[in-house]
């Protein structure tokens, strides 16, 4: 029986034949993601579909909407790794993570939530607090466009971040990762994963 380390080098030696984007933008490769999907989503009874795109200059990552996962398997993040083999561990992290979000992100009450950000109804789950400065906040941004996209980007990113960490951190107790999803990604990086 061949070690996981002779396993890897054929991995690799095979593939350096072929390029990264050969390799991530074949319907092969969005089949395996696929697989990916159904395995860690099954128990829901709703598996979503995927969608890939490879795309080194775009800055989309990976995001879902509950039903429907998109990866740009080439992510500028993705193809400056230096192997392969790393670009596919990267990518089965993303789709393990947003497998992450349709298992255990609250999106009937997230989207109604950025809704009301952007519309500048200003609605609170599962209240709207009583917030100085809230009324002059919703002037402003009615005034001035722009402060909107900037103040919703903000709010987004804030509440994303929030729910990456829930998500990873639920994905490891429920599946028994050792680590999570994002640790693989930066230690494939060769960053510092702890």
């Amino acid at each position: 029986m061949k070690s996981k380390a002779e396993i890897r080098r054929e991995i690799e030696k095979v593939s350096s034949e072929y390029s990264a984007y050969d390799l991530f933008s074949s319907r092969y490769f969005a089949e395996m993601l696929q697989a990916t999907i159904t395995a860690v989503c099954e128990k829901l009874g709703r598996i979503p579909d995927i969608a890939t795109v490879c795309d080194d200059e775009s800055d989309m990552t990976a995001c879902t909407n509950g039903l429907h996962i998109l990866i740009n398997t080439q992510a500028p993040f993705v193809s400056s790794l230096d192997t392969n083999w790393k670009q596919y561990i990267a990518n089965i992290g993303l789709t393990v993570h947003e497998c992450g979000h349709v298992l255990f992100t609250d999106f009937a009450n997230q989207n109604p939530l950025l809704t009301g950000w952007i519309t500048g109804d200003f609605k609170y789950y599962p209240e709207t607090p009583n917030i100085t400065g809230a009324e002059e906040l919703k002037k402003l941004m009615n005034e001035y466009p722009n402060l909107r996209k900037v103040y919703v980007s903000a709010m987004r990113g804030i509440v994303n971040a929030i729910e990456d960490a829930y998500i990873e951190n639920r994905l490891r107790e429920v599946f028994g990762f050792r680590g999570t999803p994002i640790k693989l990604i930066i230690r494939e990086r060769g960053d510092n994963a702890d």
